[in-house]
């Protein structure tokens, strides 16, 4: 297959992955190179990432030791980093937080319902784009009624999350937004576990 000749700055206006100098690489290898990432060609590379690999699979073990040694290495150096950024910048890290809270209370509240399950491990695994998005507009809504109806709303779990008999989970199927003192004289018994079954209790 013929290459053109096509230096590494010329791919890069041009918005290509890859170039061709036409010379060896740092490995001797005579191929196209990416923009990208290291000066090795893509016959090279592919050559070092297969020793790396029969490498890493000739002892496994050792090889995954060596992995989460690594990972929890460079999880205190970055843990250590933003404590000493956090410590340095808290007056604007405050500030921009009362900020982001005030531009939008809702995400703020939905996010912190989802911490506070978490922290219980009520979280459902599957929690995705739909759960996140009914979380927030369901934050909206208890904010909309409060102002249409003067009472304070809450965002429920229909199943509670800690309950004697079962234990529910955070997702958006389990989500509704019933007045606070339902809410609050519900607690955790199992009831008003059905769509629209608290208006009966209101």
């Amino acid at each position: 297959m013929h290459l053109h000749i096509i230096s590494r700055k010329t791919a890069i206006k041009h918005g290509l992955k890859k170039y061709f100098v036409g010379k060896p690489c740092g490995n001797g290898g005579v191929g196209e190179r990416y923009v990208r990432g290291e000066c090795l060609c893509e016959i090279c590379r592919l050559e070092k990432y297969s020793k790396k690999k029969i490498r890493y699979h000739s002892n496994i073990e050792l090889s995954r030791a060596c992995q989460q040694e690594y990972v929890q290495k460079k999880l205190e150096e970055v843990i250590g980093y933003k404590k000493m950024y956090y410590q340095k910048n808290k007056k604007e890290i405050y500030e921009k937080r009362r900020a982001y809270i005030k531009r939008k209370p809702e995400l703020h509240q939905a996010m912190s319902i989802k911490r506070r399950c978490a922290s219980i491990e009520r979280v459902a695994p599957w929690f995705g784009e739909l759960d996140k998005f009914v979380a927030e507009e369901s934050k909206s809504l208890a904010m909309d009624r409060e102002i249409a109806t003067g009472i304070k709303w809450h965002v429920d779990h229909c199943v509670p999350l800690l309950s004697k008999t079962a234990s529910g989970l955070h997702c958006a199927t389990n989500l509704q937004v019933i007045p606070a003192y339902v809410n609050l004289s519900k607690i955790n018994k199992m009831i008003m576990i059905e769509p629209f079954d608290w208006i009966s209790y209101a």
